[in-house]
């Protein structure tokens, strides 16, 4: 027979492989193992109150309840082990202050290429828009070199 920790096992400590990484209190895992208690209890319950008799309001109410009780139960455990792990896991980047990507950002290629116009002092040029880049894109005016521009330069045609 296995070792098994009764509070490693409600903590979610003893799989190497869960959903959830972090020791969280497992409510299902509590209502499983309590079912084993419960269930001969609420036998010998019957058994004593059966000279009682229950409408069928009654019997409504009382499962509505039961059901009611589960279902709160269950959102509970959800909640609590997903916040669990969501404090638990390593905390993702900040976003700069004024909202704007500091990096370079992931490049990106227009196929086909797409044609547009690049606003400049003096004549608009028509430019081929080939790639792109956070907030810069990647033209070719004729008869100069490749430039990265800001995008609000151009227009897309």
């Amino acid at each position: 027979m296995a070792n098994t920790n009764p509070l490693a096992f409600l903590l979610n400590r003893e799989h190497a492989d869960t959903a959830v990484s972090a020791p969280a209190f497992s409510i299902t895992k509590v209502l499983a193992a309590g079912a084993g208690i419960l269930t001969p209890l609420a036998a010998l319950l019957a058994a004593r109150l059966g000279s009682m008799t229950f409408s069928a309001a009654e019997v409504v109410a009382l499962t509505v309840a039961l059901l009611g009780f589960l279902a709160i139960v269950t959102t509970a455990d959800v909640i609590s082990r997903s916040l669990v792990t969501a404090r638990s896991a390593p905390a993702a980047a900040p976003l700069p202050a004024d909202g704007l990507e500091k990096a370079h950002g992931v490049l990106f290629e227009f196929q086909p290429v797409r044609k547009g116009i690049l606003h400049v002092d003096g004549p608009d040029p028509d430019v081929q828009i080939l790639a792109g880049r956070g907030h810069q894109l990647l033209v070719a005016e004729q008869g100069k070199p490749l430039t990265w521009v800001p995008q609000e330069q151009v227009t897309f045609c």
